[in-house]
């Protein structure tokens, strides 16, 4: 957080606009926030979260030796911290050292080079670990459930445990998957998921989504229009858990919502963009409205506490709605 708030108070010495302050006081206010620093407090996605932001700092010198060695050391530590953060945190780094190498590879080919295949090379060899040495092959899941359940403080789910014998290689069923997750039939499939998603951050998701819109569309590559991808970059860690067999959607979710403001806040920190023409009626009128409407959601979830899976209470009314 102090990391997020160095970037955010940097970002507005440089400019001044309503919009920008908007989509800060929605991020800070929102509920895939605060609920998630709170709730989720002291599980292994924090830790990897604050290398994800500790990186940001590095990467616009990617071509320093001492650099890119940091940031290779930090993003396999964060894999042995927890292997998702190969799917949540990584692609959004790696995209971002991608576009500083096309920036600065003229200017400086041979270090960035030299980076590239040192990052890789650690990458490489802590994704071989984890496929190698991550799966259990000593104990079963009856094993599992025997040992957990002498711990009578919390409920098992068998469901959660058959994760840590899933090998995904070993089986994708990619369509299949992908239709199975999208049936209206069944209860929290990914259409209820998405619709509450957006309902519950939607004062964010408008916010940011405009700025970052803005923000593209000032930047300028060569070869095509490369930071375009970012915004694949931005979802793919939902695209990806509609291929796994087990996943907390809250997680990725929030997830989402940190990259999407990260994305915004990292390429105003490093680029001079003007911010003139960005602007919208009304917009201190739509700020106190969000921020009430995300301290609402947020104070719902605390009264109901329908999910710990999700700080909404809009799941729970499409639950009672269409399954009784």
């Amino acid at each position: 957080m102090i990391l997020i708030l160095y970037l955010v108070i940097n970002v507005f010495r440089k400019y001044s606009n309503s919009i920008l302050f908007t989509s800060v006081a929605f991020f800070i206010t929102s509920p895939y926030f605060i609920y998630f620093y709170l709730a989720d407090l002291g599980r292994f996605d924090q830790f990897n979260n604050f290398i994800m932001v500790f990186c940001l700092f590095l990467i616009p010198k990617f071509y320093l030796l001492k650099n890119s060695l940091l940031i290779s050391f930090l993003t396999c530590s964060a894999i042995l911290i927890h292997e998702s953060f190969i799917l949540l945190q990584l692609p959004f780094i790696f995209f971002l050292v991608l576009l500083e190498i096309l920036l600065k590879f003229k200017e400086h080919r041979t270090q960035i080079i030299k980076s590239l295949i040192l990052l890789l090379l650690f990458l490489f060899f802590t994704i071989s670990l984890i496929a190698v040495f991550g799966f259990p092959n000593h104990i079963t899941v009856k094993d599992m459930v025997n040992t957990i359940g002498e711990v009578k403080s919390f409920k098992l789910r068998k469901d959660v445990l058959d994760t840590y014998f899933y090998i995904p290689w070993e089986n994708l069923n990619i369509l299949d998957r992908l239709i199975s997750s999208f049936k209206i039939s069944e209860s929290f499939s990914n259409v209820y998921l998405l619709i509450d998603f957006f309902l519950i951050n939607f004062p964010f998701l408008i916010a940011n989504i405009y700025l970052l819109m803005y923000i593209q569309d000032k930047i300028s590559f060569k070869f095509f229009k490369i930071n375009n991808l970012l915004y694949l970059i931005i979802v793919f860690p939902f695209i990806f858990s509609l291929m796994v067999t087990f996943n907390d959607h809250y997680r990725i979710f929030a997830s989402i919502t940190l990259i999407l403001f990260l994305s915004n806040i990292y390429l105003l920190f490093n680029n001079q963009i003007s911010l003139d023409n960005l602007k919208i009626s009304n917009s201190e009128t739509l700020m106190v409205i969000g921020v009430f409407y995300n301290f609402f959601i947020i104070g719902i979830t605390t009264i109901t506490a329908y999910s710990s899976s999700s700080p909404s209470i809009y799941l729970f009314l499409m639950d009672k709605l269409f399954f009784g």
